[in-house]
């Protein structure tokens, strides 16, 4: 097996406690990936070897080429669908693990799930090839596991949702933001300024939905110039946080909160494209 991120091997560890062989010690998931957050993740080198003899123990009790079947079917799932999936809920609650339980206990038990049918099918399908087993084994986990990623991104969307609008959404907040960031002088030669109506005029500081276009414009400008892999995940970062904090002061806007929405989702997806790019 490959050795995995800290993190990821952290959880899957953690894991394979319960799935792969009878754990010598109780884990608390929750617990453990705290542990990760803050800097105690070299337990989870340690605990890679026992993960690793854990998967070899568990494939003892399949036979024939079902078991190599199921190794590789494994190592596919969880490096194409389960690995980004559990990077996913690291990046956005590395702060406040204390605010994501339920969906730390949902992951739990979706990838708990998924790793047991795939052995409960493995065993069943012991005398087929190799090829056909993986296949099998593969087309019904993927299902699952693109099943739980909708899961858990909407819940993660939602979460995040409520915890940034309780902050950011605040009106202070949001002017505090907009002091910090906006440009209150008139632009008439600035096409940011220019395309939103505003030549010689200016918004007025609450007017929330032309200062966020004004806002968006400046920063995918700033996109197109960037000059290199770091800048350019800043500037969809930027994006993904904008939209954030003006959807969340204009919740009321159906027709606002819809385009913010997207914006969200195209930037986060751009984002994570040219993360694994850079990886």
């Amino acid at each position: 097996m490959k050795r995995l991120t800290s993190f990821s091997a952290c959880l899957i560890i953690v894991l394979s406690t319960g799935i792969f062989s009878p754990p010598a010690i109780a884990f608390n998931l929750s617990k453990e990936i705290g542990h990760c957050f803050h800097g105690g993740c070299d337990v989870a080198w340690t605990l890679n070897q026992r993960f690793d003899e854990g998967i070899r123990s568990k494939s003892e009790s399949i036979v024939g080429p079902a078991k190599e079947a199921f190794l590789q079917a494994m190592d596919m799932l969880f490096d194409k669908k389960l690995n980004p999936m559990i990077d996913k809920i690291n990046t956005d609650f590395s702060d406040r693990l204390d605010q994501a339980g339920t969906i730390l206990q949902n992951t739990e038990k979706g990838i708990d799930e998924i790793i047991d049918r795939a052995a409960e099918k493995a065993i069943l399908l012991e005398h087929e090839s190799i090829d056909d087993i993986k296949s099998q084994i593969i087309d019904a986990s993927f299902k699952q596991a693109n099943d739980l990623v909708d899961k858990v991104d909407n819940d993660i969307e939602k979460l995040i949702a409520d915890i940034d609008c309780k902050f950011a959404g605040q009106e202070a907040a949001i002017q505090e933001y907009i002091k910090a960031t906006f440009s209150f002088i008139p632009h008439p030669l600035d096409e940011c300024y220019r395309d939103n109506g505003f030549v010689f005029s200016l918004p007025d500081s609450r007017d929330y939905i032309n200062i966020y276009f004004i806002l968006k414009c400046q920063y995918n400008r700033d996109l197109r110039n960037s000059s290199n892999v770091g800048l350019i995940k800043k500037n969809y970062s930027r994006l993904v946080s904008i939209a954030r904090r003006f959807q969340c002061i204009e919740q009321s806007n159906h027709a606002f909160y819809e385009v913010t929405s997207q914006d969200i989702k195209t930037a986060s997806e751009k984002f994570e494209m040219w993360l694994l790019a850079s990886q």
